[in-house]
């Protein structure tokens, strides 16, 4: 049998409680790499909406020559009612530095360009912000920018070109 002098059982109860705060931190430690490793968790489905890839151009695409580069750009994609020229502030090419039209969602694509956003049945304006500017180099032709239509239970695909530093 074993005798414990006074004071020991102290010491066995610091010890132990001294491995269970290391376990806890191990514990601890091995949860965070496992998110690490997992990653933020996915976005929501989109069933209904737009998706797509946007991407910045950059240099020269003149047939012939082409040096110029496309890189996936992680920006913030506004959508809007669908927005004529006459309800925009334009500061030049396919910037713009005021839409007055209702703002109906926004987005950010990842690093890899991608993004997803539901949206309802109707037809919008995309733009995605440069710095303190909205830009958008699309229209139709009636003077809508960048018009985009999402149909019922249909997610549209695309993809959005930055290129106002690219020359063709």
């Amino acid at each position: 049998m074993m005798q414990w002098r006074e004071g020991q059982m102290g010491n066995v109860r610091l010890r132990d409680m001294a491995v269970l705060l290391l376990l806890s931190v191990l514990t601890l430690a091995a949860c965070h790499e496992v998110d690490r490793m997992l990653g933020p968790p996915a976005d929501p489905v989109v069933t209904q909406g737009i998706a797509g890839l946007v991407l910045f151009w950059e240099g020269n695409f003149m047939p012939g020559d082409v040096t110029g580069a496309k890189l996936p750009a992680q920006r913030e994609l506004l959508v809007y009612e669908l927005t004529n020229l006459a309800d925009v502030t334009l500061e030049g090419g396919a910037f713009y530095s005021a839409v007055s039209t209702h703002l109906v969602a926004t987005t950010l694509s990842g690093a890899d360009g991608r993004f997803a956003v539901q949206l309802p049945v109707g037809r919008f304006s995309l733009f995605v912000r440069e710095q303190s500017m909205f830009y958008a180099n699309g229209g139709d032709g009636q003077g809508f920018i960048y018009p985009i239509d999402v149909a019922a239970d249909t997610v549209t695909e695309i993809q959005f070109d930055i290129t106002y530093l690219a020359y063709f």
